[in-house]
């Protein structure tokens, strides 16, 4: 379960990596410093997990943000227009 929990957490990061990129006004209220637990809605195991990670790496002082995701988008390609080409075997 644990894997699971870490390619999920991979996933949310970049995830919300992309999304501080695109909405550079969402990142200017996070506190400086502040450790990011990041929670996805109905997901508690997930939760429970992402908390206690934030709480072994928060040092003494250090604020928590929690960031709180209702669901993620379905993936999606970003090709434009691309072409298939076939070549006989010799």
């Amino acid at each position: 379960m644990s894997k699971h929990l870490q390619e999920q957490h991979a996933l949310l990061i970049q995830e919300f990596n992309q999304y501080l990129f695109d909405h550079p006004e969402f990142l200017k209220r996070l506190p400086q410093g502040a450790v990011l637990v990041l929670q996805l809605a109905g997901d508690e195991a997930y939760n429970r997990w992402s908390r206690n990670l934030a709480e072994k790496t928060r040092e003494k002082g250090q604020p928590l943000a929690f960031i709180e995701v209702r669901k993620l988008a379905p993936t999606r390609s970003r090709l434009i227009g691309p072409r298939l080409r076939l070549e006989t075997a010799a």
